[in-house]
């Protein structure tokens, strides 16, 4: 089993959509209704939202298996502040998505991808990477823990049209190259 993590280039946006939508809808049908699942994927799956978070400056990279698409990762750095010598630094990162078809489950590619974000993360700079994840998304928050991340918070988030995310905020602190 050969497995590569790749950039989504603009032109590889489609690649995302589409993971998301078949991984959402037969991953969080028990966690939000069939109608939330939906809602978030027009909000932050069309091919305009994805290259809008390219252009904010997220990165999304792929991870393929032999060849064939198997999830995703978007990341980038918050939190930015001035430092005293005018410069912008940044202390932490955002993992705003970690997605990973279910026939690739249990075989360490999602803690690879995991792993990737965070030491790119690192690189950039910052020194400690957070991530929201549903409160009843218990494998998530399972494989998140083996990869030494904790539960810092818990954060309730209206996201319009009535819908919340209800959702744990975990975090780890990154190595530093």
């Amino acid at each position: 089993m050969k497995t590569t993590i790749e950039p989504a280039t603009p032109d590889r946006l489609d690649i995302v959509a589409d993971l998301a939508h078949r991984i959402w809808r037969a991953h969080y049908p028990g966690i939000i209704t069939a109608r939330q699942i939906e809602y978030m994927l027009a909000r932050d799956y069309a091919i305009d939202a994805l290259a809008g978070d390219l252009d904010r400056g997220i990165a999304i990279d792929l991870v393929f298996v032999d060849g064939k698409p198997g999830g995703f990762a978007a990341y980038g750095l918050m939190q930015t502040v001035a430092a005293p010598s005018g410069a912008v630094a940044s202390t932490a990162a955002w993992l705003s998505k970690l997605y990973l078809q279910q026939s690739f489950h249990g075989r360490g590619i999602g803690s690879m991808l995991l792993q990737h974000v965070c030491r790119k993360c690192g690189q950039q700079g910052a020194l400690h990477l957070r991530l929201g994840v549903n409160k009843h998304n218990r494998k998530a928050i399972k494989a998140y823990k083996a990869n030494g991340f904790l539960v810092e918070q818990s954060i309730l988030t209206a996201i319009g049209d009535g819908y919340y995310m209800d959702d744990y905020v975990m975090g780890k602190a990154l190595d530093q190259p």
